[in-house]
């Protein structure tokens, strides 16, 4: 049997106003017309904050300047296992943009269930779920 591939992906949970922003998928991009929080794949021997701090650059164009761990967890598809982590996002510099997305909005909390997310974005409402009970 082979050796499924492991990707580590690590995205922002920007936050303003209690909306999350989102960014959807171009229609020809893989998992195109999905939503998603802003980031990407880490690049081998890189760390996950710079990876953070580069993929949020060069998909939205602002700089991560204050952000904390949120959670981690793999995502599991029929070809790849995805290590995805997940950085709340407290502050950043510049406009955001869109470089990567043909569509960018912030949701609340309970907007984002009515969004198509990305599969393995959606065992994160959960954990944001709690998050907001708190």
């Amino acid at each position: 049997m082979d050796e499924l591939k492991h990707i580590t992906v690590v995205a922002g949970l920007i936050n303003k106003e209690d909306k999350y922003l989102i960014g959807r998928r171009k229609p020809d991009d893989l998992g195109g017309g999905y939503w998603e929080f802003p980031g990407g794949k880490l690049e081998e021997g890189e760390e996950v904050e710079n990876c953070l701090r580069r993929e949020l650059f060069e998909e939205i164009g602002v700089i991560a300047k204050r952000y904390s761990f949120f959670d981690s967890y793999d995502f599991k598809y029929p070809t790849k296992i995805y290590n995805l982590h997940f950085y709340l996002v407290h502050h950043y510099d510049g406009e955001i943009t869109m470089n990567v997305h043909d569509k960018i909005e912030w949701a609340s909390f309970n907007e984002l269930k009515n969004y198509k997310l990305l599969p393995g974005d959606i065992p994160l409402l959960e954990k944001l779920y709690k998050k907001h009970k708190e």
